[in-house]
């Protein structure tokens, strides 16, 4: 279990006042994120990047190669995506949104007569960069090519769509908790619209908390 401690408020030497300190998952006491929002989660190896350097995203389909983060059973963590960065980098594109899909009971993976019959894994990377290799996702990454017994259910808006035909800047879109994939379910990220089938270019960063 992932939890907290709380010892009460202090002052602190440096200004701030009635700050509750709190623990880390290590029993460190923690009193403020330091730098950036998610700069502890990242030195404790506990953020992954899922990165696709060209993919046509298209409406969800049995056999629509969407690129799916796959919470194997037995994982003993939570998936929770951070943010969704995409840069559009074809010269034309339909007007549509991103969504994300659920497939859900889909077991350790790709399997025979499984919710997901086929999936290519490609490993992800932790967000800390470092010769030390460290800590490593639970999660499976099929970028590309995968293929389901029945279509991915769209049950989450990306919040990233598109309006032009044209090319566009990246856009980027970020999530506070409110999506959590448990063990044995699967996210892919799909199109609204069926002709969309330009290429884009995408990061999305999850971060693992112990259950």
């Amino acid at each position: 279990m992932f939890g907290r401690l709380k010892i009460g408020p202090a002052t602190y030497m440096n200004g701030m006042d009635n700050v509750v300190p709190r623990g880390s998952r290590e029993g460190a006491v923690v009193t403020a994120n330091v730098g950036t929002k998610y700069l502890e989660m990242v030195r404790e190896d506990r953020v992954f990047v899922y990165t696709i350097l060209s993919q046509a995203i298209i409406l969800t389909a049995t056999t629509g190669g969407h690129p799916t983060i796959i919470n194997p059973s037995g994982s003993g963590r939570l998936f929770v995506p951070l943010a969704l960065r995409v840069a559009w980098i074809s010269t034309a594109y339909t007007a549509g949104a991103l969504a994300w899909a659920v497939t859900r009971n889909v077991g350790v993976g790709a399997a025979t007569a499984g919710a997901i019959l086929t999936a290519t894994l490609v490993a992800q990377v932790s967000a800390k960069v470092s010769a030390n290799t460290g800590n490593t996702s639970k999660m499976l990454w099929s970028p590309t090519t995968n293929t389901f017994t029945a279509a991915p259910v769209v049950t989450f808006a990306a919040g990233i769509g598109h309006v032009l035909t044209a090319v566009d800047t990246p856009d980027y879109a970020t999530y506070d908790g409110e999506i959590v994939v448990a063990p044995g379910n699967s996210i892919s990220l799909v199109y609204t619209v069926t002709t969309m089938t330009s290429l884009v270019s995408t990061t999305i960063w999850g971060y693992e908390p112990d259950e």
